[in-house]
């Protein structure tokens, strides 16, 4: 019996050792039936998202969901945007890498990710989807998506929209932007207490743009984040507070700003590492951030032999595909 269970093992590690190897070998083959520069273009493109933080985590299982994102409306801010003309020039890139995506696309059928890009007014971008977890968190927040998409439909549907690209805050039937951050938050894998500090953020800027005040009044925090908001145009409909209520909501978002923060995403500072630690706001004494950004190190030595190995293209394929 022994002898039996070993030998039905044995065949069974080498049956799925050869299967990786056809898969790679398959990979290598599509590849090689892309002509020379049209291959270039596509390795360009995947070592740039690669170097993104969100995309290269989501690929590596650490996050549900990544996106690459360039926001015209977000290139004033240095916070975002260091160097205006280098991101128009990327985003020129990327649109060119991604015209090579669609061409060849269907020589790398992906089965657990998907890969789109979303376009809307000054903004374009591409999210990687992992599906198993992307499915897990909407199973698990239901409500929440339910809420943004106006229907009390399942998460299966909700998650297929995502899937396909319908699925976001210009696609909803609710004019609160916070529904839609919380949302985000959550597929983006920031932690629910960081959300929760983002989405009260947003609802105390809201309620302070609502009353009439004069903003040169309030502290420099605020008055950033004021700018900021009205530089998205991110209006909202939200009760107008009270002379009393107003009172206490400018302490309370100063004393919440105090507390929290743009998060890098790392606590080591390699200049080597080619990765762009993807930004969220959130307290850097949060259990679940420090646990995150712990989980995000750990990668670093995985992430740069990725980056420069000499299979790269073929390595991320293989990955995607899987």
């Amino acid at each position: 019996m022994r002898s039996f269970l070993f030998s039905f093992l044995l065949a069974f590690c080498s049956l799925t050792y050869l299967n990786a190897q056809d898969i790679s070998n398959s990979i290598a083959t599509q590849i090689k039936l892309i002509p020379c520069e049209d291959r270039k273009v596509l390795l360009r493109f995947f070592k740039r998202l690669f170097y993104h933080g969100d995309f290269s985590y989501t690929l590596l299982g650490q996050k549900p969901m990544g996106s690459i994102d360039y926001n015209l409306n977000l290139l004033a801010f240095p916070q975002f945007y260091k160097e205006p003309q280098k991101h128009l020039f990327l985003m020129a890139l990327d649109e060119k890498g991604w015209e090579m995506w669609e061409k060849y696309k269907d020589l790398f059928p992906l089965k657990n990710y998907s890969f789109i890009k979303e376009k809307h007014d000054n903004f374009f971008g591409f999210l990687l989807i992992n599906k198993e977890k992307t499915f897990a968190v909407i199973k698990d927040n239901l409500p929440v998506f339910q809420e943004l998409i106006g229907e009390k439909i399942s998460a299966r549907e909700i998650f297929t929209m995502l899937c396909n690209g319908s699925f976001g805050y210009y696609h909803s039937s609710t004019s609160s932007l916070v529904t839609y951050y919380k949302a985000l938050g959550l597929l983006y894998g920031y932690g629910k207490e960081n959300v929760k500090a983002f989405v009260k953020r947003e609802e105390l800027i809201q309620m302070l743009k609502s009353f009439p005040i004069e903003i040169k009044s309030l502290p420099s925090k605020i008055i950033n984040c004021l700018e900021m908001e009205d530089s998205l145009k991110t209006f909202e409909i939200v009760p107008v507070p009270s002379a009393t209520e107003m009172t206490s909501l400018a302490p309370e978002l100063q004393n919440l700003l105090d507390k929290t923060c743009l998060i890098k995403g790392t606590r080591k500072n390699n200049p080597f590492l080619p990765i762009k630690r993807s930004l969220f706001w959130g307290s850097e004494e949060c259990s679940q951030t420090e646990a995150m950004i712990e989980d995000y190190d750990k990668l670093n030595e995985t992430i740069l032999r990725i980056y420069e190995s000499d299979n790269f293209l073929e390595t991320i394929l293989e990955m995607l595909t899987s």
